[in-house]
């Protein structure tokens, strides 16, 4: 009788948090893009910056709330 190896099992066990992970980077993503586009139209929209500073400024706030959501994100996978 052959020896069976399971490797099917361990193999899903081991890519749960990188599947947790691609989760963490997709709502980054959409947290990106909403929060830099709320930023530049909505927030900046009643001042008197020009259009090039207000875009600068909702991705360089889209950029920190990506980051930040990345790093509590994978903080919690990974614990």
């Amino acid at each position: 009788m052959p020896l069976q190896i399971d490797l099917v099992g361990p193999i899903q066990h081991a890519m749960e948090p990188v599947k947790m992970l691609a989760y963490v980077v997709l709502i980054a993503t959409l947290a990106i893009l909403v929060s830099g586009l709320l930023v530049s139209r909505v927030l900046l929209s009643n001042t008197n910056l020009s259009r090039s500073a207000r875009r600068k400024i909702g991705q360089t706030v889209g950029s920190i709330v990506g980051m930040v959501v990345i790093y509590f994100g994978a903080q919690a996978v990974l614990r």
